[in-house]
């Protein structure tokens, strides 16, 4: 099959924070609510998941089912928009599929047998001046999928993406949910 780029909304993260020396003597640290929301605010728009702390201070987000439903048609404008008409067929082929019947589903953030394409990102990794690094895994519903690449893997595009997206003008709150990744 090969591996394809794809661009998709998160729809589901945790998230976990450490600090130390060297990556192999790092220690977990327990972080308040309100300090994962100020570490993660620059990737992942907080206000849109429903967030759950963990005992250890590690925490978990759920993209919130009516933002991703009243927003993902328009999402797909502004994709429109930036693509332009010589974009991939795929983007349109997938489009159309997020609503087989005319309507959009539920995420089903359990199975994820609900009709969308779920697919796994690397994690984020970002390490801020005091030495606190803050790694991201998230699931992302797949908004379509582009041509063949030639790597399994990729750290650099992932991250720029997510932050071009979270931090652009963009008036969709979906803009703090994109990621990008290899798949296949």
């Amino acid at each position: 099959m090969g591996t394809f780029y794809t661009l998709g909304i998160i729809n589901k993260f945790g998230a976990q924070a450490t600090k130390g020396p060297t990556k192999w003597s790092r220690e977990n640290l327990a972080l308040t609510e309100a300090e994962w929301k100020e570490a993660l605010d620059k990737r992942i728009d907080t206000s849109i998941f429903d967030l759950e702390l963990q005992e250890d201070g590690t925490i978990k987000g759920f993209l919130k089912n009516d933002v991703f439903k009243e927003n993902i048609k328009g999402f797909y404008e502004i994709l429109r928009e930036i693509l332009g008409e010589h974009r991939n067929g795929n983007f349109d082929y997938y489009e159309k599929g997020m609503s087989e019947d005319g309507e959009l589903h539920d995420i089903n953030v359990e199975d994820d047998d609900d009709g969308y394409s779920y697919e796994w990102a690397d994690d984020i990794r970002i390490l801020n001046k005091d030495g606190v690094e803050i790694r991201i895994e998230c699931e992302f519903i797949m908004l379509f999928l582009e041509g063949k690449v030639l790597v399994e893997e990729f750290y650099t595009d992932p991250i720029l993406i997510n932050y071009l997206f979270r931090n652009s003008k963009i008036d969709n709150p979906l803009a703090g949910a994109v990621i990008s990744a290899v798949v296949g």
